[in-house]
């Protein structure tokens, strides 16, 4: 007797391209100054494994490795490194491997160093009375970016205050030149652009602060 095996449903292509800034949250006292960190990275795109045929039910039936194991089964579905569930099975813990990032040097000539950074919060004049903020590039870490908040709010003296911020990162126009084998140059024009380098919430505890004449 034969068995119906049903075919696999067929996905969709996935072609979406996502260029977002994770969102955070922000928790200080009202009246201090809280300082805060965004390393910026990026990650290796590795080049591609070459896939094998392999058939798990016939090795399940003649035996793994070899035909002379036929009560072993196949240990290919349980090597962490081939799984292949697509990232899609928990079990698997598909975790980000820190051996394949590495820093964004933001102060460099390559990359494109930020001329200017700026703290934007979701307001009609990108501003909140009481909160002063500055941003800039770490001088020992270039692929660190430092935000300072400092608050001294009226209205969070006796209750909690929440603030949405954007910082931005403006590039300049640049140029870079490469010589090929030929000894020709070729010149590649990078347009000016803008980076959301940081998005979230600032929520400002309440609390007492000192007035400055």
């Amino acid at each position: 007797m034969s068995y119906r095996v049903h075919e696999h449903p067929h996905h969709h292509a996935r072609r979406t391209v996502e260029n977002i800034t994770t969102p955070m949250r922000v928790w200080t006292t009202n009246g201090t100054t809280a300082d805060i960190a965004f390393p910026c990275y990026y990650q290796e795109i590795v080049k591609p494994i070459p896939a094998v045929h392999h058939d798990i039910h016939w090795h399940h039936h003649v035996g793994w490795p070899v035909y002379n194991h036929p009560d072993h089964i196949c240990q290919m579905m349980y090597t962490p490194n081939m799984c292949g569930h697509k990232g899609g099975c928990k079990s698997c813990r598909h975790y980000l491997d820190a051996r394949t990032i590495f820093p964004i040097h933001l102060l460099s000539d390559e990359e494109g160093p930020y001329e200017n950074l700026r703290v934007v919060f979701w307001t009609p004049t990108g501003k909140v009375d009481g909160i002063s903020t500055n941003a800039w590039i770490d001088e020992w870490q270039d692929w660190v970016v430092r935000v300072q908040f400092e608050t001294s709010i009226m209205d969070a003296i006796e209750h909690p205050m929440h603030y949405r911020f954007t910082v931005f990162g403006d590039s300049p126009a640049r140029n870079e030149i490469r010589h090929t084998d030929d000894g020709d140059e070729i010149v590649r024009v990078w347009p000016a652009r803008t980076d959301a380098v940081g998005l979230g919430e600032l929520v400002v505890l309440p609390s007492g602060y000192d007035i400055e004449d």
